[in-house]
């Protein structure tokens, strides 16, 4: 195996190109000096990757319902970590990605009971007030962070599309990073 230029400080494995994918090692790997999301080579930092991939078969335990579903993802859940390198622009889009996610978990409740107030002027009925406002908050409890990630959010992050005990494969990585790595 050829050693990539760049310092790899005692992995083993290096990360590797795999078409638009990265793989990965799960515990860190040594990347070349190019912003993992723009391609830019100048006012990079670091930025540790925490990420999290569900092996899709967890959602199967929704049949069963909310509770078995959760302990299948908590169980069948992998991790990895890395420090990727990243640029100032860069890093700030993707804390704003995240910061957007959260916003996204906490906004259907704030606007469900703001759709209360809104339905109780339009109608004088309160149990039809209170199904409307249920209503507007089941669509955006789903709806909402789930737009919110894949527009928002992913786009400005790396998403783990894959991952077990060794290897993490990764999209959203730059072609030029990816052009660095080794295939």
């Amino acid at each position: 195996m050829m050693q990539p230029p760049w310092p790899h400080f005692g992995y083993v494995h290096p990360p590797r190109a795999e078409g638009t994918l990265m793989d990965v090692p799960v515990h860190g790997a040594a990347f070349p000096p190019v912003c993992c999301k723009c391609g830019t080579r100048s006012d990079l930092r670091a930025r540790t990757a925490n990420l999290v991939w569900v092996n899709p078969l967890a959602y199967l335990g929704l049949l069963g319902g909310l509770l078995p579903m959760m302990v299948l993802v908590l169980v069948l859940q992998k991790r990895a970590r890395m420090d990727v390198p990243i640029c100032g622009r860069c890093d700030r889009r993707w804390s704003q990605g995240v910061v957007f996610r959260y916003v996204a978990v906490v906004a259907p409740f704030v606007l469900g009971l703001a759709s209360f107030y809104v339905a109780d002027a339009i109608w004088d009925d309160v149990v039809t007030d209170m199904i409307a406002a249920f209503a507007v908050f089941l669509v955006l409890i789903v709806a909402l962070p789930i737009a919110v990630v894949k527009l928002v959010s992913e786009p400005r992050a790396l998403t783990a599309v894959k991952i077990d005990d060794h290897r993490a494969k990764v999209k959203g990585a730059s072609p030029e990073l990816l052009a660095a790595l080794p295939r």
